[in-house]
């Protein structure tokens, strides 16, 4: 017997929103280390909660030298025109992106080493 399909929208009852966030949350970082292992890449993950709290998950090096080497190529690929979803996107408007939105945030960079 298989699990029936969610519909993708907001959880109306805050609690229930809570539990989900959380378990949700531990499961994209167990996808997160998985992949890295797999794959051998360099990952790095952040969730910020309805409330701003940041969670944050690395492998293969810190998050903070993972952000770098992305800063490093988004200012590289500037010059260039590409369209894979991230580059074109720099982290400072990442930033704003987050603080504007003022809701659940992922970002996952992950990035081969």
């Amino acid at each position: 017997m298989g699990r029936k399909k969610v519909e993708m929208k907001r959880i109306e009852n805050k609690s229930s929103r809570q539990v989900t966030f959380s378990k949700r949350r531990s499961g994209l970082i167990k996808k997160a280390r998985e992949i890295s292992v797999l794959c051998d890449l360099q990952v790095a993950l952040l969730v910020f909660s309805p409330h701003g709290r940041l969670y944050d998950f690395s492998a293969g090096d810190s998050v903070t030298n993972i952000l770098k080497r992305y800063r490093n190529q988004n200012d590289a690929n500037d010059a260039e025109s590409s369209n894979d979803g991230l580059t074109g996107v720099s982290p400072a408007a990442l930033l704003q992106i987050i603080q504007s939105a003022g809701m659940l945030l992922k970002i996952q960079l992950i990035m081969y080493s």
